[in-house]
């Protein structure tokens, strides 16, 4: 459950646009909507880091764009994020960052990697989970190199 959550966690921010250097959001600039969302900020607003308000500014709108179940979605995920330990939520925040550090074109393999996984029948990824955890990084390293084209097809089946 913790994995799965992690990967999904993961993909998702993974997604999300990163931000440079944006400038500072004026309060009087957002949007009424998303406003009412971040009112609690509204006095601490001018104080924030340009790329918190930024963040804040864009998950407001994008709540807005969600319909009921979509924030049901989101709560629930959130509920669940939130009662994980703060010890795992470091490792995932640590494992998200090196995530990001990897060249696009790894991301891009491992989202497809996890892509074609999610595609597999329940009992295959069973049998690949229970595979592949019992391996060592050596026999992890041997299998790559025993399947240099796996990257290839694994493209193929976008």
């Amino acid at each position: 459950m913790i994995k799965r959550t992690v990967l999904i966690l993961l993909l998702w921010l993974a997604g999300q646009q990163v931000y440079a250097d944006p400038a500072a959001i004026e309060w009087d600039a957002l949007d009424d909507n998303v406003q009412q969302l971040l009112l609690r900020f509204e006095d601490d607003w001018q104080t924030l880091p340009a790329l918190q308000q930024a963040r804040l500014a864009k998950g407001a709108k994008r709540w807005l764009t969600l319909d009921d179940d979509g924030r049901a979605h989101f709560k629930r995920r959130f509920k669940d994020w939130r009662a994980l330990p703060e010890t795992t939520r470091v490792e995932i925040r640590r494992r998200f960052r090196t995530f990001q550090a990897l060249p696009v074109d790894e991301q891009r393999a491992l989202r497809l990697r996890y892509k074609w996984y999610k595609a597999q029948p329940v009992e295959r990824r069973r049998a690949l989970k229970a595979r592949f955890k019992n391996m060592t990084p050596q026999e992890r390293r041997r299998f790559q190199q025993r399947h240099p084209n796996l990257r290839k097809r694994l493209k193929n089946n976008r």
